[in-house]
């Protein structure tokens, strides 16, 4: 693949490249590869992806809001894609939505919000119980 989609990029050569979603994304290259296209096109396919179900389009899409990975970084979108996930059972997913929820606690305007927290906390972050 001659010009990569951004979140594709990061996960395979960049600061992904060892992590668990690099091996995931990895094994389904040849399945997906035909999808992937401008990051935009990417995107959408990973949303659609996401839509019906698939847990590694759902972790791809979180790492691309968590990072701003050919979209807008936001890490309240970052949780919610990575929920989708969790919510399903994938630890990958439990782990960064609960780690974000901490984080976005602390961010201005959000640092006492319960809901937050106790929605870390339901995805296993003990700091936010």
């Amino acid at each position: 693949m001659d010009d990569m989609p951004a979140v594709v990029e990061w996960l395979l050569e960049g600061a992904g490249k060892d992590s668990e979603m690099s091996s995931r994304l990895a094994s389904r290259m040849d399945e997906w590869s035909r999808f992937f296209g401008t990051d935009e096109e990417t995107i959408a396919f990973l949303a659609e992806a996401s839509g019906d179900g698939d847990h590694d389009a759902q972790c791809m899409m979180g790492l691309a809001f968590e990072h701003g990975l050919g979209v807008s970084p936001s890490l309240s979108e970052a949780i919610r894609w990575y929920g989708m996930a969790a919510d399903a059972g994938d630890g990958f997913a439990r782990e960064r939505a609960g780690s974000l929820c901490q984080m976005l606690g602390f961010e201005d305007g959000y640092y006492n919000d319960l809901d937050l927290y106790a929605l870390g906390a339901g995805y296993g972050n003990a700091f936010c119980l």
